[in-house]
């Protein structure tokens, strides 16, 4: 059964003709690594659920899963330093293209053992799903691992949803909310700085990973209650705060002052998109700042909160869906000779964070939370820098991927270091 590809699909295979567009689950697994049965329980999940053999037909923007038989490959990567390991293997993956041509498995799988247990990384071609449909399919396979038995239940996804293809949604509602906000939504947009990309041939990835351990996740949690903002709002008040300094040319440009980011957010729901369905259903939303030197961080989250919720007032998220559809018809069209500086150009941000709370995901339909989960997701035409949250437990682990062209790994380095400072100032 073929299936028209919606609108972020489209986007997503466009920019994978750019560049490797993939994303990155890594969980911790208990009891030792066992591969030939770790490759049965994917090989056999994979067949049930019906995630093998997909085929792309980008003419006709069309996609179906043939089905089959899975015969996945493991990497099995040992190391002295298994966390070093980890980000290294991730990078690669970051990296590593998928063929978009003939009958693909659009999955790759590593293992890297450690002393207790081991990493286990599931690699997948970004166009096919997002993490709200990646997890429930790594929690079931975490499940199958540890009791040797295949889930005696139906299958968790439905592969073929409604016409779901264009995803153009049209609200009354929130239309007037739409035009009214325009006009700020391009002003912000001809004011912010743009970042210097050194050269748009140059596709490479860099990656690296941090945590917030809980002492200061419950300082987070206090700190967003009392300064009435979400945890999101926070951490893109810190990221506008830490990416700054490498943007100070702005301060002595005669109009593009500011600094933006963008929110990556699951709009499902907003959709009415069932929660079996599998697939990719991702929009975003921009905050805008001049970020002037010496402000306070309280300051700066209270800011970028006023954005946010006139952003969910309106659902301005939405209206980006409109956006993306207009900027992939320019890109294939009138930009196609440009298209690997056309998004920098009109879409000037400088780095993009999307959240994901492992806590509320994963106990759904029970099941204990795992120790440790990393997401990293490739980064390129949007956005130069990406940082994925991921709430664990008490913890939350932090996959930092970002453009080399854009960003060195000095300057990387120093954009960490600024976050933690500001994370740390919170805690005191």
């Amino acid at each position: 059964m073929q299936v028209k590809l919606n609108i972020f699909q489209r986007t997503v295979l466009l920019w994978n003709e750019i560049h490797p567009y993939n994303a990155v689950h890594v969980v911790e697994m208990k009891g030792p690594l066992r591969v030939a049965q770790l490759k049965n329980v994917i090989d056999r999940l994979l067949e049930k659920l019906g995630l093998v053999n997909l085929v792309i037909d980008r003419s006709r923007k069309l996609y179906e899963y043939k089905g089959g038989r899975s015969d996945v490959e493991i990497t099995v990567v040992k190391s002295n330093e298994p966390s070093s390991a980890l980000s290294r293997e991730i990078r690669k993956h970051l990296n590593l293209s998928f063929a978009t041509t003939g009958g693909i498995t659009p999955f790759r799988f590593f293992a890297i053992p450690k002393e207790s247990g081991f990493y286990l990384g599931l690699v997948y071609f970004h166009l096919i799903a997002g993490a709200d449909s990646i997890i429930p399919l790594i929690k079931n396979l975490v499940s199958f691992y540890a009791e040797g038995k295949m889930p005696e239940t139906s299958p968790l996804f439905i592969l073929y949803p409604k016409a779901y293809g264009n995803m153009m949604p049209f609200n009354l509602k929130y239309l007037a909310g739409w035009l009214l906000t325009f006009p700020e939504h391009v002003s912000h947009m001809r004011k912010s700085f743009r970042p210097v990309y050194r050269d748009h041939n140059d596709t490479g990835i860099g990656f690296s990973c941090f945590s917030i351990q809980p002492s200061q996740y419950h300082s987070i949690i206090r700190a967003a209650k009392e300064w009435e903002l979400t945890v999101n709002d926070l951490f893109l008040a810190i990221l506008l705060k830490s990416v700054a300094p490498l943007a100070s040319e702005r301060l002595r440009a005669a109009r593009r002052k500011h600094i933006s980011l963008a929110s990556i957010i699951n709009v499902r729901k907003d959709l009415s998109v069932d929660a079996g369905v599998f697939g990719l259903f991702l929009s975003y939303f921009n905050v805008t700042h001049s970020v002037s030197e010496g402000i306070e961080l309280r300051q700066l989250a209270r800011d970028v909160r006023l954005q946010t919720m006139k952003t969910k007032k309106y659902k301005l998220f939405l209206r980006t869906i409109f956006e993306m559809r207009g900027a992939l018809i320019l890109a294939r069209g009138l930009f196609r000779n440009r298209k690997k500086i056309f998004y920098s150009k009109y879409n000037p941000v400088w780095g993009g964070i999307t959240n994901v709370n492992l806590n509320t995901v994963w106990p759904s339909s029970g099941g204990e939370v795992p120790g440790f989960y990393l997401r990293a997701v490739s980064t390129g035409q949007a956005t130069p820098l990406v940082f994925s949250f991921t709430t664990v437990n008490d913890m939350i682990t932090i996959g930092a991927s970002y453009r080399h062209t854009v960003f060195s790994e000095a300057d990387v380095e120093k954009i960490l270091s600024d976050f933690s400072k500001c994370l740390s100032e919170i805690t005191h």
